[in-house]
């Protein structure tokens, strides 16, 4: 079935709160990514684009999302 977007086409993601994150280096991304996962987050998405007057310049939500591997669990 899928989510579909408002023209009836299969959307990339699903529907809901999306939270985006600069982060200029790994260290800096890492910690998102813990900070993420802490508060609940399902999909962590890693997006690379440019940054121009505090906001993405060139994100394209019908892309399909790159998702970063659920961490493992410590059971």
């Amino acid at each position: 079935m899928g989510n579909k977007d408002e023209h009836g086409r299969m959307a990339a993601r699903k529907s809901g709160f999306l939270v985006a994150v600069r982060a200029d280096d790994v260290g800096d991304e890492d910690s998102a990514i813990r900070l993420l996962r802490a508060a609940g987050a399902t999909e962590i998405e890693r997006a690379r684009g440019e940054w121009h007057a505090g906001r993405w310049a060139d994100f394209d939500p019908t892309r399909p999302p790159a998702l970063i591997a659920p961490a493992a669990s410590s059971a």
